[in-house]
This record gives structure tokens, C-alpha cells and sequence, in this order.
């Protein structure tokens, strides 16, 4: 078996497994499929567009999306130019969204464009945000947002593998049921050290997303 991959450094599970296993299924969303050779290729093209946008080693950004496929490529990219990724609970109105970016310092905000009218309308609220901060996951054109796609469309060269060695730290935000919604630090080591409970093995099936699932069988 191929030596296990570093869990704390960025991008390298994805990467292990897209050089060992380029065309078996990573991620299964419904009838989509993509392979580990797919997702680190889209990874590393997203995070080089996301370079483009203004983002950096350190920063945060803010995700508000189901359980789906370019959750897993955001996490991957955003990883690749440590910038720590800030997950919106989908039931979250416009106040609480509104709170949990501003409160992380996130410097763009992904959201399903199903969500654009509790975010959209406040855009004003949202002083953190790169110029181009906004970024709309979906096939609609959304006044005010750039779609996702276009950051997949000759994105700028970014040496990625060497970047500053600095990691934005991920925060995950309580409900907010008694009060407004309470964020906790989770850095890629804090991250890395979990995860090197979990014994890795050659994968046999693919990842069938949920949010924080990285055990592979």
C-alpha cells in the first residue's frame, strides 16, 4: 500500500489520491461523479481564480451551499492557499448571515444561488468583502454576485506550491438559538491531528458528501 498522505498539509490527501487513483469516483453527488484526478484539477484551477479575486494565506472565506460537489472543491482549493473556510448553515437568515461573515473577517462569500435573497439585497451590509466578494454557485446570472464558473475561466498563474506558509484557521459558528452566533477556531493541525486517528486505506468506494466526512474505505 502506498505511504499514508500528510493530513495536515494543504491539499495533500486529495493530491495523494488523485496521483494513486486518478479515475476512481471521489465524490458522488446524485447522479454526478467525479474522480480524485477531477476534483484536485478543478481544486487547483479554482484556487488560483480565487488568488485572482484578492485572496490570501490567512484569510477566511465564507461558504453557504448544500451538500454538494463544489463544497468539496472549495475546501480543497481554499486549502491550497490557506485560507480557512467559515461553513453558513442553510437555514441561516439574512441578520445571522450577515453576523458570521462580518464577524470572521471572510473576504469573499460562496453562496447557492437559491440563498441570493438573503444575502443579495444586504450586499452593502458586507464591508469585509473583496470588490468581487460575492460569488454566486449556480446556473443563473445574479445582479451584484460573480458566477462560480467564471473563476475556472483562465485564472492567473499562482505557484501553489509556494505560497506563504501561513493558514487561515476554519470557524465553525453555533446555531445562535440563544443569542448571536458563537465561532470556534479550528486549525489545519487542530484538523490534522483528528484526522490522524482515522486509518487511511487504499480507497474502494467514493466519498459520498456530508460535511465534515473525511474517512475513506
Amino acid at each position: 500500500m502506498s505511504e499514508r498522505p500528510s493530513m495536515t498539509k494543504r491539499g495533500e490527501l486529495v493530491k495523494f489520491y488523485a496521483a494513486v487513483h486518478p479515475d476512481r469516483p471521489a465524490v458522488v453527488c446524485g447522479e454526478e461523479v467525479l474522480t480524485w484526478s477531477r476534483i484536485y484539477e478543478r481544486a487547483r484551477t479554482l484556487a488560483r481564480g480565487a488568488y485572482g479575486l484578492g485572496l490570501r494565506p490567512g484569510d477566511r472565506a465564507a461558504v453557504m451551499i448544500y451538500n454538494m460537489p463544489q463544497y468539496w472543491e472549495l475546501s480543497v482549493a481554499m486549502s491550497l492557499i490557506g485560507v480557512g473556510l467559515v461553513p453558513v448553515g442553510y437555514r441561516s437568515q439574512a441578520p445571522e448571515i450577515e453576523y458570521i461573515v462580518n464577524n470572521s473577517d471572510s473576504r469573499c462569500f460562496f453562496f447557492y444561488e437559491e440563498f441570493a435573497d438573503r444575502i443579495l439585497p444586504h450586499r452593502h451590509k458586507y464591508g469585509g468583502l473583496l470588490p468581487d466578494g460575492m460569488v454566486s454557485i449556480g446556473e443563473r446570472p445574479l445582479a451584484g454576485a460573480l458566477p462560480y464558473e467564471r473563476l475556472f475561466d483562465d485564472p492567473p498563474a499562482v505557484d501553489l506550491e509556494n505560497l506563504p506558509e501561513v493558514q487561515g484557521p476554519r470557524m465553525i459558528y453555533t446555531s445562535g438559538t440563544t443569542g448571536k452566533p458563537k465561532g470556534a477556531y479550528r486549525t489545519d493541525a487542530e484538523r490534522g491531528a483528528q484526522l490522524s486517528l482515522i486509518h487511511i486505506s487504499e480507497p474502494t468506494r467514493p466519498l459520498y458528501i456530508s460535511y465534515a466526512v473525511f474517512c475513506l474505505k
